[in-house]
């Protein structure tokens, strides 16, 4: 017998998808440390995750 998973989405975005891509980024950029992350946040909200150094931009939201 299959099982059922119910799923509810709430709010205007799809996290899973999100962190799917997050995901598919970190290992395209070949699965580096936490120490080698970085993250920087714009006033305006815009966002990049970056590897090293802020050139290095995996993922710009």
């Amino acid at each position: 017998m299959a099982a059922v998973i119910a799923q509810k989405w709430c709010g205007p975005r799809e996290l899973w998808a999100e962190i799917g891509a997050a995901r598919a980024a970190w290992v395209t950029a070949g699965r580096p440390g936490r120490n080698r992350l970085g993250v920087t946040v714009a006033l305006g909200g815009k966002h990049w995750l970056w590897v090293d150094r802020l050139e290095n931009r995996v993922i710009e939201h």
